[in-house]
Parts: C-alpha cells; structure tokens; sequence
C-alpha cells in the first residue's frame, strides 16, 4: 500500500531548494536537475519479495519481471509509455494452501502482460511534474475486466461482495495517485535540490490518500545526498549519485484511517489494530544532471497489533523492490 500525500511534491521540492545551505565544496554538493528527453527506449527490471508474519507464521510471495518504458513529444509535453510486461513464475513459500502449478501461474503472467501493456500514458510538463494523463478510463475498465475472470471462479454468494471491494480499489483517482506518487518518488521530489553531503533535510507532508477514502494523513519524510556513485554496478567512474528517502505516517490518523477502510471492504465491523506503525526507505542511484534513475531500492515496513480471541497479536508487512533501468 503506498501511503504518499498526494501531489506532495508541488510543495515539496520548494522546502529543499530552500533549506539554507551552507557554502561547501563542489564534491560536497549535489544539484540535482531534471532532464528527461524524447526518444528513451529503457528496458526496466524488477524484482520483489513480501513477508507476511503474525501468529508465529510467515508468508513470504517473490517474484520477478520487466517492462518496456518509452518517451515522446506531444502539444501536452512529455509522453511517457509503457508497454511489453513480462512476469517470471511467482515463488510462494509458507502457504501452502495457495496453488502454484503450472495453470495458476500461466494466469497470473498473463493477467500482469494484460494489465501492464493497459497502463495510461503519463505526460510530464517541461518543469518535469506530472500534467495530465491519457487513458485511465480504459485502464480502469480493463482492470475490472481482467478481475472478473478471477471474481467468476469464486462461489456465487461470494460474487457481488468482491464486486463491490474491486469497485472501491479500481478507480481512476487511485490509479492517478499511485501514478503520481511513484514519478515524484524517484524524480519529481528532487527537481532541483541542492543537498549538501550526509546532511539530514527533514519536512512534513500532509495530503489525502485516494484508497483510504481521501483521509488526510501527514508523514515525516528525510532526505540526504549520500555522494557520488557508479551508474552501474561495477563501473570505474562514479557518474551517478545515491540518494536516499525515508518516511513515516502519523500513526494514529493512519489507525484510523484504515480501520474505516477495512470495515468498508469487509461490510461489516472488523477488530481494530493497534500499534501501527508503516515505514517506507528509498535508495536511489541517479544522473543528477537528468534525474533519469539506474537503480530503485524500495522497502516497506508495517507493523501492528490485532485482538484475537481477547488477546493482542503482533503482526505486519515487509517489503522489498528493486528496478533496474537500462537505456538502450
């Protein structure tokens, strides 16, 4: 679940531009520009793994694929496209009541190639923020469509009420938001920085979240320019720069707000958790003079507490993604 106020980086980068850095050494500093051109052909590669735990049990999904990225001019600005999703069979360890056969996975690789090539395009303005976006409407409606094959295998009684928990999920401001969030987090929230090295800027976000039900939540976001480091793994030359993001959500708004959100999905009251606690620690390697990203390390903690049979039971998310991007 990805928890970023929306459009946050509007205000954002201003707070970093405007820090009151001290004079240091070229070595020392970093400006970070955005530079982003038509004509990209990148081909990305991710790879995943989550950890469920609770009750003394722990679940644990990897997987692994790519995607093709792409960019072009437009009246608008810069289109960005994606396209050629390809999925690896996913690895589950620990549920062993979860089919992992050849027919569930052949599904899955194809629901993923068929939601991933149905992803709008995103257009980003000359300043490097996103615009507009074309074709969420579509995505919208090939989302539903591609769950409703797997909604038809559940039992009848169980049909209208998945229908109605895919209705609240799937919608075209939750898509833009997760969309926007993800473009501020590796580009936009670093236009035009200037960070001295190792120091520690600190800021405080407050925005709503589409699939909390546009619930206002304020988090605690950090940043720091780490130096300077190879664009690739291996090179001589340490081209590129490390950047690193971390950021906390006010917990008891977001105790709140979730708990409201599950007793929607669920329709009807659910027990409430405790304790909650959500983290999220982005390491970046990037071309300061584009922000054009080499390397995406994204971790995502979660924690809580939940009365079961009156006893509070400890349990939570964890999180790991890395992208690779290669510019062909």
């Amino acid at each position: 679940m990805r928890l970023f106020p929306k459009f946050f980086s509007c205000f954002l980068c201003p707070c970093l531009v405007a820090a009151g850095l001290a004079p240091a050494a070229l070595a020392d500093t970093v400006s970070l520009r955005y530079g982003w051109t038509a004509g990209l052909d990148i081909l990305v590669t991710f790879e995943g793994e989550r950890i469920r735990f609770g009750e003394g049990k722990e679940r644990r999904v990897l997987g692994s694929g790519s995607y093709r990225l792409t960019t072009a001019t437009s009246d608008a600005g810069l289109v960005l496209r994606y396209s050629e999703f390809e999925m690896e069979p996913v690895d589950v360890q620990g549920m062993p009541g979860v089919d992992t056969g050849p027919g569930p996975q052949a599904q899955m690789q194809r629901l993923v190639s068929q939601l991933g090539g149905a992803l709008p395009e995103t257009v980003i303005g000359p300043e490097g923020y996103i615009v507009q976006f074309n074709g969420t409407a579509e995505t919208v409606a090939a989302f539903r469509e591609a769950f409703r094959g797997l909604t038809d295998q559940l039992p009848p009684e169980a049909r209208p009420r998945m229908q109605e928990i895919l209705d609240q999920i799937m919608t075209e401001e939750i898509l833009q938001q997760r969309m926007i969030e993800e473009w501020n987090r590796d580009v936009g929230v670093w236009i035009d920085a200037e960070l001295e090295r190792d120091e520690l800027y600190q800021t405080e976000a407050v925005g709503q979240v589409a699939l909390l039900g546009n619930a206002e939540l304020s988090s605690v976001i950090t940043f720091q320019y780490q130096g300077p480091a190879p664009c690739e793994e291996g090179a001589a030359q340490a081209r590129c720069v490390k950047l690193v993001m971390r950021s906390q959500i006010e917990p008891e708004a977001l105790t709140e707000a979730l708990h409201a959100f599950t007793e929607r999905l669920a329709g009807q009251p659910v027990p409430k958790v405790t304790d909650l606690k959500q983290d999220q620690h982005v390491e970046l390697i990037t071309d300061p003079q584009t922000l054009m990203p080499r390397r995406i390390i994204i971790e995502k903690h979660n924690t809580m507490l939940v009365m079961q049979g009156g006893q509070p039971v400890r349990g939570g998310q964890s999180e790991r993604k890395e992208l690779r991007y290669q510019y062909r």
